[in-house]
């Protein structure tokens, strides 16, 4: 390709790949059958569209609407004159594609550090080392490789990206050889002097290579921008059907170009495309009947009048408690619901006629009640953990630098969604974010190695297996973590460990099969580096569960807390977490990011109360007045809701520094939630039980274990004594430089 191409004088051909089966409906809330992407894909084929990016192999648990990629692969099969491309973002997808049977692997590589590390959970550079190695696996597998450089015009994290930048990684990525390069403005912040710019600058040093255009419509200038494209020689263009796949950084923004309409502007200018519109539009009406909303493509074809909608839905979607009807034995139904953006929320009706229980509840809290059923889960857990997955409802609590292993959401996105799981806390498995299993996956995700991940961390995160952390001890104040006494001592290629533990929770579990437990290794080591991290199989001989340790009377079934005896327990030397002498930072790091969504549960906790506290003190009449309208229940609603707010708002400064700054850096922030959030809820609760009078305390509400909760919060996870002593001298160092106070060490355990 020369610096200036020139057109050909007749009808030169644009080859438009077609996107919707995946940046499409990627971005979309319904999740769509196997079947109905397939008819979505025979559909584009039939109206003349001959290269269709038809699948992505991404982590099913980050990208649901990508979990079938093989079946779709094998249902298609292949053909003459189509290509089915994949879309890969790592060696483990392309191995998945080339086993499904992938002709051509799209891979894609982006100009800045701080959109690779928020979304891909690696650097710019790794990307390119990434693409490399998967480069020459695919020409040695005789698998296409195309390469696409995302945030080609703009980063929605950095602004306004540098053509030379753009030059810098196409260069980069050139060196693995790909039949095709593309550039995308991932934000659609381009405009058509942009365009021709900027392909014109990475033609220069990519002679001889196809050139491929992926423009975003986010502000209404995708189609000009593709004219552009066109006219500058890009014979190679993306579009999707009905124009489906929202803009993930530009809420309620168009994300890419309608095929229609592109088709339709190209054969005006001149070029040919070989789509057929007559038998192309009623696929995106189609489209649009299983999406539950209008696809916003402008062309309706001769004869047609068609609006751009004037207000779209937002694509991401906030989890509701929302009204339903009363029931026999109760007058609410906070039923789990998944409610879009934009929408009016609905104001939950709180009354408490009967048991104050949402859907499910009664007949979870009734299983688990009766003793027969002690340590067995309800089978009503996996019928709904089933429901909420197959709906992209999980994983939500690793941030997206965790890469794949991403629900997607950083922490102030996922601290809502703690809230609203947090008024029904055992809600939190449903969607694959309950503790320990949480804070353990981040321990796998962060630090694990390959190894680790597959054997552990993939089944924890599909929801297969649970597990447990063991970590304080009957015998020392295990809230000084440096106490922690049980010995972990290499034996040759094994680790054997020996020592107590109690508190342990989730032991008991009938899908809890792995232990993090925390030990000694080094007596003789400085203080906060004598300690290691070691997986243990629950299975492992020598491990015995000692016996089941109630907390407030409970025995919290079916994970419940065990007292656990290590009798030369051996583990193979592979099973240490980072190495030796890394437990204190293993367990900081843990531990911060999980006090965090323990306050936000505990508004939730709270809110719930609340409400149900307001119903109460309106339905019910001493001494001649509802005690809506006595002074002192006044005051305690108005005080309770107060203290809500604050904690909440707390809780939501210190997700954002977390986001910002790292758990080491938002600390301060960990340590005010940690102390005000179990205790805003335990004293809200206390005003509750005293508006219900002896209702309070019965099993008809559910105050006596949310207080239970709260109050055991207040010593898990570092009790409040020790958080305020380290919060107080960080403040001292903040406020008085010249302060020599040392901070405390961080509390990990109760």
């Amino acid at each position: 390709m020369t610096d200036k191409p020139q057109l050909q004088s007749h009808r030169p051909r644009v080859e438009i790949i077609e996107v919707s089966a995946r940046d499409g409906i990627q971005n979309e809330d319904v999740l769509l059958s196997t079947d109905t992407k397939v008819a979505l894909i025979e559909g584009a084929v039939a109206a003349g569209l001959r290269r269709v990016e038809a699948v992505s192999f991404a982590h099913p648990t980050r990208v649901p609407q990508m979990a079938d990629a093989e079946a779709v692969l094998d249902r298609l099969g292949r053909r003459d004159g189509v290509t089915f491309a994949a879309l890969v973002l790592n060696e483990r997808g392309y191995e998945r594609a080339v086993a499904a049977g992938a002709e051509e692997i799209n891979m894609v590589v982006t100009t800045t550090d701080t959109f690779a590390e928020r979304n891909q959970g690696s650097t710019v550079q790794g990307l390119i080392d990434g693409w490399l190695r998967i480069a020459e696996r695919a020409h040695r597998d005789g698998v296409r490789p195309t390469i696409g450089i995302s945030m080609g015009f703009g980063c929605p994290y950095e602004g306004e990206v540098p053509v030379q930048r753009v030059v810098e990684v196409a260069e980069a990525v050139l060196a693995g050889n790909p039949t095709e390069l593309g550039i995308a403005d991932s934000i659609g912040c381009g405009v058509p002097t942009d365009v021709t710019e900027r392909f014109a600058a990475v033609a220069a040093v990519a002679p001889g290579v196809t050139l491929r255009g992926h423009f975003h419509n986010t502000r209404n200038t995708g189609l000009a921008n593709a004219a552009a494209a066109a006219q500058a020689g890009v014979l190679r263009l993306d579009a999707s059907i009905g124009g489906v796949g929202g803009c993930p950084f530009a809420p309620n923004a168009t994300g890419n170009i309608p095929t229609e309409d592109l088709a339709w502007m190209l054969e005006r200018m001149g070029f040919d495309t070989g789509v057929d519109l007559d038998a192309l539009l009623p696929v995106s009406d189609w489209l649009g009947e299983q999406l539950q909303h209008r696809c916003p493509r402008c062309w309706a074809g001769p004869g047609r009048s068609r609006r751009w909608p004037s207000e779209r839905p937002d694509r991401r979607f906030t989890l509701t408690l929302s009204p339903g009807q009363p029931g026999h034995r109760s007058g609410v139904d906070h039923g789990f619901r998944v409610q879009r953006q934009g929408a009016r929320r609905p104001r939950a009706p709180v009354g408490v006629h009967g048991r104050a229980r949402v859907p499910r509840e009664q007949e979870h809290d009734d299983f688990v009640e009766d003793p027969a059923n002690l340590w067995k889960q309800p089978p009503m857990i996996e019928e709904l953990k089933a429901l909420a997955r197959s709906q992209g409802l999980w994983n939500w609590f690793l941030p997206p630098e965790y890469g794949e292993f991403s629900g997607g959401f950083h922490n102030v996105e996922f601290a809502p969604l703690a809230e609203l799981m947090g008024r029904v806390p055992w809600s939190f498995e449903i969607f694959n974010c309950s503790a320990p299993d949480r804070g353990n996956m981040e321990v796998l995700a962060r630090y694990g190695t390959p190894e680790q991940q597959d054997q552990w961390l993939r089944p924890l995160l599909e929801g297969r297996i649970r597990s447990c952390y063991a970590m304080t001890e009957p015998q020392v104040a295990s809230s000084d973590a440096t106490n922690i006494e049980l010995r972990i001592e290499r034996d040759g290629n094994q680790y054997v460990l020996n020592g107590r533990k109690w508190y342990s929770s989730n032991i008991f579990h009938p899908l809890c099969e792995v232990l993090l437990v925390m030990g000694i290794t080094d007596p003789d080591g400085q203080r906060h580096q004598r300690h290691s991290t070691i997986i243990v199989p629950k299975d492992t001989p020598g491990l015995e569960i000692v016996r089941p340790m109630k907390a407030f009377g409970s025995y919290d079934t079916p994970g419940g807390h065990g007292e656990l005896a290590f009798h030369d327990v051996r583990v193979p030397v592979d099973n240490i977490i980072l190495g030796e002498g890394r437990g204190f930072e293993i367990a900081q790091g843990r531990l911060g990011p999980g006090r965090f969504q323990y306050a936000m549960t505990n508004v939730g906790m709270a809110q719930r109360v609340l409400e149900l506290m307001c119903a109460r003190a309106e339905q019910r009449v001493a001494f001649g007045q509802k005690l809506s309208d006595q002074s002192s229940v006044r005051q305690d609603i108005a005080r309770s809701r107060c203290e809500i707010e604050q904690c909440r708002l707390l809780v939501l400064k210190a997700a954002a520094e977390m986001d910002r700054s790292g758990a080491k850096g938002a600390r301060d922030y960990i340590s005010m939630v940690k102390i005000v959030g179990p205790q805003m809820a335990q004293n809200v609760i206390e005003r509750a039980i005293q508006v219900f009078g002896a209702m309070g305390t019965s099993q008809d509400v559910p105050f006596t274990h949310l207080w239970g909760m709260a109050r055991l919060m207040r010593i898990a996870d570092g009790p409040d004594q020790v958080h305020m002593s380290q919060l107080a001298k960080l403040t001292l160092r903040q406020l008085n430089p010249a302060s020599a106070a040392e901070p405390h060490p961080d509390v990990t355990a109760r």
